[in-house]
């Protein structure tokens, strides 16, 4: 821990695998918070794993700590630098949150690993939710919001992918409109009934925005 005194960005791991990365950085949140976590957005192949994984979920993984790029913009296409773009203001949109919040980890099941970013005072907070394995049940379970006030009312949004459709709809986040203008739902509903998560492949990853109204 004494070498946080004289550094302000740790290295993880030379895998930037975004799979890889949501075990690694879980076990590590145990020991560094997020934001001194160096976490970058890979190339498609990545060197160690040898897979290959989309730019939604490499950003989305990134997102969560001290973001930076570790691929070579001048190979990529048009489409994923317009994917990066987003995502690199996403980040610095929430990067005061996601810098000084209280990290909470959700229990999930094995093939969920869900975290989050919680403001001090409450008034918002940045979920992550990362499809790891294939789900052997017939629903994927709920997400339960932790951390949040339970006499406050929030506004939830999916925020990332910013183009995204379950498996199968309807799902919660459709009926609810989370990937438009949101819906509004007590921090109580929310730690404790939580939200029906969608069908969704390996290698997802869901972010979720929560702002206090």
């Amino acid at each position: 821990m004494g070498v946080l005194a004289h550094s302000d960005r740790v290295w993880t791991s030379d895998s930037n695998d975004a799979l890889d990365r949501q075990y690694i950085q879980r076990g590590a949140s145990f020991f560094l918070p997020p934001e001194v976590m160096g976490c970058h957005v890979g190339p498609a192949r990545c060197h160690v794993s040898g897979r290959r994984l989309s730019l939604d979920m490499r950003a989305a993984i990134a997102l969560m700590g001290h973001m930076g790029l570790e691929l070579n913009l001048l190979t990529e296409r048009q489409g994923d630098l317009d994917t990066l773009k987003s995502a690199i203001a996403l980040h610095k949109r929430h990067r005061a949150l996601l810098h000084d919040g209280d990290l909470v980890r959700i229990d999930t099941a094995p093939q969920i690993m869900a975290t989050g970013v919680v403001a001090r005072d409450r008034s918002e907070a940045f979920y992550s939710v990362a499809y790891v394995l294939s789900d052997p049940q017939v629903l994927p379970e709920r997400l339960r919001f932790a951390g949040l006030d339970p006499d406050r009312n929030y506004l939830v949004k999916l925020i990332w992918p910013t183009i995204w459709q379950a498996i199968k709809v309807p799902s919660a986040i459709e009926r609810l409109g989370l990937n438009q203008d949101g819906a509004t739902l007590s921090g109580a509903a929310l730690m404790h009934g939580g939200l029906q998560l969608p069908h969704a492949h390996p290698e997802t990853c869901l972010l979720f925005y929560v702002d206090a109204i």
